[in-house]
């Protein structure tokens, strides 16, 4: 068997989620074994071995990838792939199919080259969007206390995502506005029934209190909607700093981590997602409520623009 080696890095965890699930569906063949190192970036728990890093298991148990060996002889003769190679892959299939680009594909469905894409990325999150009993556990009391909380209500999650990537994503940034706001809860609305008016329950994560709260009442004015803010006040300068949050003590990083999925997870259970296009929780967030959930596209929208594209 040929042994392959995929490296996280230093960026969010949904980010490597995402780049280990375009890994086992590109790199992840018959034949082929996929270990994951999570070494390089911060979302860690202490681990049965009792070390921080190769702490993957503490939250996934899917076939793939690989638990990671803690003999290093085992990994000598280990080839690497890194996530630049894995976005090249995926958009030279995109351009194959004859999309401009990979960003196309949610447009393309149809072809028969799309399609074999889709059916990889369909796979690949099947096999590693499975939970560890510790985490399903997590996961399933705090979707359930929504599910009580709505009752049969229409649910709306909302992703409020600021802090850095504000900043890091230059011209995006400037994209994001509350006109942009209003008209993607504007599409939403005309999805609803016409008598759910005040039978909605509005569902917002993410990491910027003030945007959460500035979102929280435009919610409440457009669906009149009950709200669930679940997000907190954070004491620093702005709510999320990828370097802030490396440097935490591991138990801060641990209890985020478990946070951010189930968040993903509440965000993935509802009948209508709006989120932002290029933050990777939304893009997991519509890889698990397609190819886990089955739910239709149809019922995703973006801040940004019309409709949300993570393809």
């Amino acid at each position: 068997d040929r042994c392959i080696v995929f490296q996280s890095y230093t960026g969010g965890f949904m980010a490597n989620v995402h780049n280990v699930i375009l890994a086992v569906a590109f790199v992840a063949r018959p034949g082929n074994i996929l270990y994951f190192d999570d070494s390089e970036h911060s979302y860690h728990c202490p681990s049965d071995t009792g070390v921080e890093n190769h702490s993957w298991d503490v939250f996934f148990n899917g076939s793939q990838p690989t638990r990671f060996p803690t003999s290093e002889h085992v990994l000598k003769n280990c080839s690497k792939v890194n996530t630049m190679e894995l976005l090249q892959m995926r958009e030279e299939l995109a351009v194959q199919a004859g999309c401009s680009s990979a960003d196309d594909l949610s447009f393309r469905e149809g072809e028969p080259s799309v399609r074999l894409l889709y059916a990889k990325l369909a796979d690949a999150t099947e096999k590693v969007w499975k939970f560890s009993s510790k985490m399903q556990y997590i996961v399933d009391y705090e979707v359930e206390s929504i599910r009580l909380m709505a009752g049969k209500q229409l649910t709306i999650g909302i992703q409020a995502r600021g802090g850095d990537k504000m900043s890091e994503q230059g011209d995006w940034a400037n994209k994001i506005t509350s006109k942009g706001h209003s008209r993607a809860f504007d599409q939403v609305k005309k999805h609803l029934p016409p008598d759910v008016h005040g039978k909605v329950v509005c569902i917002i994560v993410g990491d910027d209190y003030n945007l959460a709260n500035s979102l929280a009442r435009l919610a409440t004015a457009t669906f009149d909607c009950l709200i669930i803010n679940r997000v907190m006040p954070s004491p620093r300068s702005i709510s999320h700093d990828q370097g802030i949050y490396n440097s935490s003590p591991l138990q801060e990083r641990c209890h985020g981590t478990f946070r951010i999925l189930a968040d993903v997870e509440m965000l993935a259970n509802t009948n209508f997602f709006v989120g932002y296009r290029n933050s990777n929780v939304a893009t997991m967030v519509s890889l698990i409520r397609r190819f886990i959930y089955k739910k239709n596209k149809g019922s995703e929208f973006d801040f940004s623009e019309s409709s949300l594209k993570p393809y």
